[in-house]
């Protein structure tokens, strides 16, 4: 059906445009016949009324030739524009013959006076001061007729297309209108699936890439860890001392924790990725939520004699899903404690955001620079750094903290400097 409209919209169009093209063609033939025989009129005036010349002086005869030059011109572009015009090609030959014999009679004339000593001018000889006006009288009487000629056929074709231009306008200005329309329509709807064939083609190549994202980062993370359980089980198998084997327990615990962990936080991220996590947003009171986080940190900040401050006010609340709350806080924590110099501190406290309170979790560690900062929570852009005490992470910790804050309607922020520590921010919504 639009294909069908947009055809019919074409041909009105074609018709409204050739037939303005055709009435401006034959308006500007009619003006431009009119123009040369009024041009036509005007040379023979001037060569009828010729300066003369005094006798001896052989212009006259120049000057008359150069005005009859002009006057083939002026017929030779009326020949043309008549050529298809028999209604106006006897005016064009009665032109032709009137002027070639009044050339031929005045050069004779002249010749005849000049060759007797005579002088050529319009009140000398009488031969041609008697035939100068008849022979004006009947070119301007051919050009008039030529002229009201064409003013005729113009007011005709007026009157007789009238009726159809005006159809045809008022018919055209919606056609053309419509067809504008049904162009943008059609081009916005190509462009919007354009636009959405994109989307869904960078959805398709971003999921497909973190998919092999997240599988380089078990197969290096997980591997790590593992070995190392497996390396100083081996040990412990051998003959070993008491104290090498109490190193040996404490490196085997150490790396036990860091795979668990890992494991909590690829398999908390996987479910995010498959939609499986269901969010149930309830008052919690962030400072309860903190101290719980502080307890889980405990053995990792003492064994480096670092002090977490629990700064939160007992009484500030978010509204968030509970289970995910903890994981954010633990993982920013672990994370704090990790890059914080053996003797620092670490302070979690709680400020008012407008509609929403605002966990800041502060520390005095190695801090990041700009650049660091720009790609610690892309996939895309992974990469781990060791802790003060050469611990080892996935970088991982940090991208399921942001995709969990988000799924609370919150927003997490870092500011950092290098040497002077970092500092999350995690605003979320009050209960």
């Amino acid at each position: 059906m639009s294909i069908l409209f947009a055809v019919v919209l074409l041909l009105c169009a074609y018709r409204i445009a050739g037939t303005r093209e055709a009435d401006f063609s034959r308006v500007q033939s009619s003006f431009r016949l009119m123009s040369t025989v009024d041009r036509i009129y005007f040379h023979f005036l001037e060569a009828e009324t010729c300066v003369a010349r005094q006798p001896g002086d052989p212009a006259y005869q120049r000057q008359m030739a150069q005005l009859y030059a002009k006057l083939r011109t002026d017929l030779d572009e009326l020949g043309r524009l008549v050529n298809d015009r028999p209604d106006q090609a006897s005016g064009y030959r009665s032109l032709e013959l009137l002027i070639t014999k009044r050339r031929n009679s005045l050069l004779k004339d002249a010749t005849s006076n000049y060759q007797r000593g005579m002088p050529v001018s319009n009140d000398g000889p009488p031969v041609l001061s008697t035939i100068l006006t008849p022979y004006t009288a009947r070119v301007r009487g051919i050009t008039e007729r030529m002229k009201n000629e064409e003013y005729r056929l113009l007011q005709a074709d007026a009157g007789g297309d009238a009726g159809t231009h005006t159809l045809f306008y008022y018919l055209g200005l919606p056609a053309g209108l419509g067809l504008v329309a049904l162009i943008l329509l059609t081009s916005g709807l190509l462009l919007a699936e354009g636009r959405e064939s994109r989307n869904r083609e960078q959805k398709l190549q971003e999921l497909n890439f973190n998919k092999d994202k997240f599988f380089s980062i078990v197969s290096h993370d997980l591997r790590g860890p593992a070995a190392n359980m497996l390396k100083l089980s081996e040990f412990l198998m051998e003959e070993t001392t008491p104290e090498d084997r109490k190193i040996i327990t404490g490196h085997l615990y150490s790396s036990a924790q860091g795979l668990h962990k890992l494991l909590e936080n690829l398999l908390g991220w996987a479910r995010l990725q498959m939609g499986r996590v269901e969010v149930n947003p309830v008052p919690v009171n962030l400072y309860q939520a903190v101290q719980e986080s502080i307890a889980q940190a405990a053995l990792q900040a003492s064994g480096k004699n670092i002090v977490v401050r629990n700064a939160v006010a007992p009484e500030a609340t978010a509204r968030v899903d509970e289970q995910m709350c903890a994981a954010v806080l633990r993982n920013l924590l672990q994370n704090a404690v990790k890059f914080t110099h053996p003797g620092g501190s670490v302070v979690v406290e709680a400020r008012p955001a407008g509609t929403a309170v605002a966990l800041l979790v502060s520390d005095t560690g190695v801090g990041m620079p700009a650049e660091v900062v720009n790609r610690l929570f892309h996939l895309g852009t992974h990469f781990s750094s060791r802790g003060t005490a050469n611990e080892s992470g996935s970088g991982l910790g940090l991208i399921l903290c942001r995709e969990l804050v988000e799924k609370n309607n919150g927003v997490l922020s870092v500011t950092s400097q290098p040497g002077k520590g970092t500092t999350f921010t995690v605003t979320l919504p009050t209960a």
